[in-house]
């Protein structure tokens, strides 16, 4: 009975055994077989194409549809096994190679990606108009995505386009959501307008731009309205007119019209034209000298000078003809009688004392007197430049009461025959040459009522000099300061430079 029931329990045991092991087998069986199945198996899944910006980051999960049985799948981009990927400037239509993954199991497969590109900028024409900006045409390549959902939008509503000002502004859009920009450039390339208009007038009637056109118009500012080519209105006729219309920027017309100039009438005048010209025998006689021609409209003309009839060698009356002609050969003529006369000392002496007669008078003083001889010579000629010239006082004494006119010499000459007449002491001063220097000058000096020698000097000289009244008698020291005053406003250098030596001393 014992040995038996030993042999049951060894019996049951081996049972126990064999039936664990049969468990263990099947469940390594079952478990290589449901990981061959959960990694070869297919799953279903739904993919998606993705329009996206060019440039943009784009992730492979953006391909998978949005359904309830892909919760669970990723997807990576198999050539880089990312995430995500960057697409700059790859636009266009692209097969992707993808992995999607939903647990252990895998499928390989290929998405579409749709990169589109914004346009470069806009270029519109200030103040025209133009269709309304769609986000769309934002897009060069949009057409490849035809068919395929997206959203192309703006982020700020744009203004007609007729409203922009030029210059470049900055329109923001959305591509499915994603931010970009384009340059919108308004420009003004359109040139004025402008209505031309033929015009007339008298010659030399001033004519202005404005007067040659009408109805401008231009949609930014004018800057300028202008000649081209300025018209001539001293030459009769008709001639074009160019006038240059241009705006703020740049933008320019060029309008052409019609000038008709009338012709003038009116002769040319003379002026400075002695009515007698009384010259001395042989000596060259300036006709030209202190004499202008002028057309109606104050234009200084050319002149001729006939004297072929003078004989200057010879005393007796003649004949000489100025003749001026303007541009519209308008003529004038005008003759002047020449008395050539030989040299009368007492003449001379007996006009000089009628003169002093009449400015001298009892009582005066000779500094009183040697005033009024200078007074009466510096109101009484007119400084002319005289080539060549007489040789004595009496003969610039001469020229000075019979053309009241003359140089230098002239006015020293009447003032020297004057003084000496009156009976006050007086000599002749000539300025040494100085280099650089072509002009010589002549002056007096005077001792009147015995107060010392002084500088006289009639001729006059331009240039606001503080002591010009008083230069009938001055100081040395005051013609150094004339001197100075002379070289500061542009005159001959050291004006009253002499041998002092050769002179008694004068009043400094």
């Amino acid at each position: 009975m014992k040995n038996t029931g030993k042999r049951r329990r060894k019996s049951s045991s081996k049972s126990v055994i064999i039936t664990i092991s049969a468990i263990l087998v099947i469940a390594v069986f079952a478990g290589a077989w449901y990981f061959w199945w959960s990694t070869q198996t297919v799953f279903d899944y739904s993919l998606q194409p993705v329009v996206a910006l060019d440039g943009q980051v784009v992730f492979a999960n953006s391909f998978l549809a949005d359904t309830s049985y892909m919760q669970n799948v990723t997807a990576t981009f198999r050539t880089q096994n990312t995430a995500s990927v960057n697409f700059r400037s790859e636009a266009g239509r692209h097969e992707l190679p993808v992995t999607l993954r939903l647990g252990r199991r895998s499928v390989d497969t290929v998405v579409v990606l749709y990169a589109l590109s914004p346009i470069a900028n806009i270029h519109h024409e200030f103040a025209t108009e133009a269709e309304p900006l769609q986000a769309i045409n934002m897009l060069e390549n949009a057409q490849i995505a035809s068919g395929i959902p997206f959203s192309a939008d703006f982020a700020e509503t744009p203004l007609p386009l007729s409203e922009y000002e030029v210059g470049e502004h900055t329109l923001n859009l959305t591509l499915n959501g994603f931010p970009f920009q384009i340059l919108l450039i308004v420009e003004d390339t359109t040139s004025p307008t402008a209505t031309p208009v033929d015009a007339s007038g008298p010659m030399s009637h001033a004519v202005y731009p404005e007067d040659f056109v009408a109805n401008i118009y231009d949609a930014s500012q004018i800057a300028s309205v202008s000649f081209l080519n300025e018209p001539d209105v001293f030459v009769s006729g008709y001639q074009n007119v160019e006038v240059a219309i241009e705006d703020i920027f740049g933008n320019q017309s060029i309008i052409v019209s019609t000038l008709y100039v009338e012709r003038n009438e009116i002769p040319p005048t003379f002026e400075g034209i002695a009515p007698r010209i009384i010259s001395m025998i042989g000596e060259t006689i300036m006709y030209r000298a202190g004499v202008s021609a002028f057309d109606a409209f104050g234009r200084e003309l050319d002149f001729e000078v006939d004297s072929s009839e003078v004989d200057q060698h010879t005393v007796g009356l003649y004949t000489v003809l100025y003749r001026a002609e303007d541009g519209c050969g308008n003529l004038t003529e005008v003759s002047v009688v020449v008395e050539i006369v030989s040299i009368d000392v007492e003449y001379v002496r007996e006009r000089v004392d009628d003169i002093l007669a009449t400015i001298l008078t009892d009582g005066m003083t000779q500094v009183q007197q040697a005033r009024a001889i200078f007074n009466w010579i510096r109101f009484n000629m007119n400084y002319a430049a005289v080539r060549g010239g007489p040789e004595s006082a009496y003969e610039g004494a001469f020229i000075a009461l019979n053309e009241r006119r003359g140089n230098c010499f002239i006015y020293y000459s009447i003032g020297e025959i004057m003084l000496t007449r009156a009976g006050i002491p007086n000599m002749r001063v000539q300025r040494i040459s100085i280099p650089g220097v072509a002009t010589t000058h002549l002056w007096s000096l005077i001792n009147p009522d015995n107060l010392g020698w002084h500088h006289f000097d009639s001729n006059p000289i331009r240039g606001n000099l503080a002591f010009r009244p008083q230069m009938y008698m001055f100081t040395q020291s005051q013609a150094t300061d004339f001197a100075r005053q002379l070289r500061e406003v542009g005159s001959s250098i050291e004006y009253f430079t002499f041998d002092q030596s050769l002179f008694p001393e004068v009043v400094e």
